[in-house]
């Protein structure tokens, strides 16, 4: 079986992530709008800080190899993506 190729790590980390924030979201939206998470889909794990990079370097503090969905509460796409290593 061919490695998942770097692409498709992306898309697997933007699905998880998206789904499981489906499943919370009524606990963030809308008191949190504005504010970024960072989701880790395998552990489910959740960060959230008022700006994109404090967002992605406490998540990469914690676990510097872990795959991130990240993304902006309250938003349907602006912002939006997965931090995949």
């Amino acid at each position: 079986m061919a490695e998942p190729t770097r692409k498709s790590r992306f898309g697997e980390v933007a699905e998880k992530g998206r789904a499981f924030y489906e499943k919370i979201k009524s606990q963030y939206e809308p008191q949190y709008k504005g504010k970024f998470l960072a989701i880790d889909p395998k552990t489910e794990k959740i960060y959230m800080a008022d700006t994109l990079d404090e967002v992605d370097k406490m998540a990469h503090a914690e676990n510097p190899h872990a795959s991130f969905y990240l993304m902006r509460i309250g938003y349907e796409t602006v912002g939006i993506m997965a931090s995949v290593f």
